[in-house]
C-alpha cells in the first residue's frame, strides 16, 4: 500500500477520495487520514485530522485517544 510504501502523499490522496466518495466508510477513510499524517511525521496535521474525526464521531473512543496522544505532540 502506498502507507506502508512511505508514499504519503497517495495514501492521502486516496483517503481523501474514500472520505468523499464513501459515506458509510467515511470514519475509517478519515481516521486513515490521522495515520497517514502521523507517520508521515506531520503531528500538527495529524492533530488537526484528529479533531475533525472526533467532532463527526464524538463517542468513537479511538479517535478520542488519539485526539489525547496527539495533543502530546504538538
Amino acid at each position: 500500500s502506498y502507507l506502508e510504501s512511505g508514499n504519503y502523499e497517495e495514501a492521502l490522496r486516496y483517503a481523501r477520495m474514500g472520505v468523499e466518495k464513501n459515506e458509510s466508510d467515511a470514519a475509517d477513510f478519515l481516521f486513515k487520514e490521522i495515520v497517514i499524517f502521523e507517520r508521515s511525521g506531520d503531528y500538527s496535521s495529524a492533530y488537526d485530522a484528529a479533531v475533525e474525526y472526533t467532532t463527526r464521531y464524538p463517542d468513537d473512543e479511538k479517535g478520542q485517544n488519539e485526539l489525547k496522544f496527539l495533543s502530546t505532540r504538538i
